[in-house]
């Protein structure tokens, strides 16, 4: 089995994939659901999404939901 480090958080991996993609929080709240404001949240730090959070925004950024929550592995879904 292997063991997957760590390296990043929730909250830097968002930004660095919202940058690349250009989607703003209004953009992803469209596209999942979720609420702009917890969004916002997520990139400020103030709390990690849950399981299924992860999964809307992963889907919605074309991004492996375990290289969201900051492990190292491969960032494609």
């Amino acid at each position: 089995m292997t063991k997957y480090e760590r390296v990043s958080t929730t909250q830097e991996r968002l930004k660095e994939v919202m940058e690349e993609t250009g989607k703003k929080p209004s953009t992803l709240a469209k596209e999942t659901g979720l609420h702009k404001g917890t969004i916002c949240r997520y990139l400020a730090g103030d709390v990690e999404p849950r399981h299924e959070a992860t999964h809307k925004l992963a889907t919605a950024l074309n991004v492996s939901e375990t290289w969201l929550w900051g492990y190292d592995v491969p960032k494609g879904r």
